[in-house]
């Protein structure tokens, strides 16, 4: 199977930016890199949870504020994922839902509840991770959740190229907002892909 020419200049520019990554981060954005950004530590166990967190649907967005938020408080502090983050993509998604083919709004679901159902070990930790840790273990799980969401959905891999690139409409803003991981997870997941 050969890469599409507009594919294989999309992974080369990914790759690009992966190298040049905690230069640019640091010019554009003057911050320092993620190996030195704080690790500001939550409280020990939060809130206490519904039990229902730790069974999430993947179908409800507020999971991450009602379940991961409110156990780690993190919102405005740099280790902020389930409001910044998190819940704001699960949304566009989630609105964006209808754009998407069939095949796509099987992965779609599959991933939302994939990514949630990742997170529950951390609900579990005690003492309760700090922010950084949460934040690092939610990004390690995107490239796994897209790529073999299981729940009956299909693997990014298996989209069509107009569901590929819906996926790339809906997330596109996270360049901005967290650059590295967003591209770093693009890239890991064009590899599993196609390399």
């Amino acid at each position: 199977m050969t890469m599409p020419r507009t594919m294989l200049v999309f992974t080369v520019f990914l790759a690009l930016a992966v190298l040049l990554l905690p230069q640019v981060d640091a010019w554009i954005f003057g911050r320092r890199s993620s190996s030195s950004s704080s690790s500001s530590s939550s409280s020990s166990s939060g809130r206490s949870i519904p039990s229902s967190c730790y069974r999430p649907s993947g179908t409800d967005c507020n999971w991450y504020r009602n379940c991961l938020e409110r156990k780690i408080p993190c919102d405005g502090q740099s280790g902020d994922y389930a409001i910044a983050y998190a819940e704001n993509y699960c949304n566009r998604y989630t609105s964006n839902y209808n754009d998407f083919s069939s095949e796509g709004k099987r992965w779609v679901t599959a991933v939302k509840k994939c990514l949630q159902v990742k997170l529950v070990p951390v609900l579990r930790q005690s003492p309760a991770p700090s922010c950084s840790s949460v934040k690092t273990q939610a990004f390690d799980s995107h490239v796994p959740c897209y790529t073999n969401p299981g729940y009956g959905g299909p693997s990014f891999c298996d989209l069509s190229f107009s569901d590929k690139a819906r996926v790339f409409q809906t997330i596109y803003t996270a360049f901005g907002s967290e650059f590295q991981a967003t591209v770093s997870g693009g890239w890991q997941t064009l590899r599993r892909c196609y390399f």
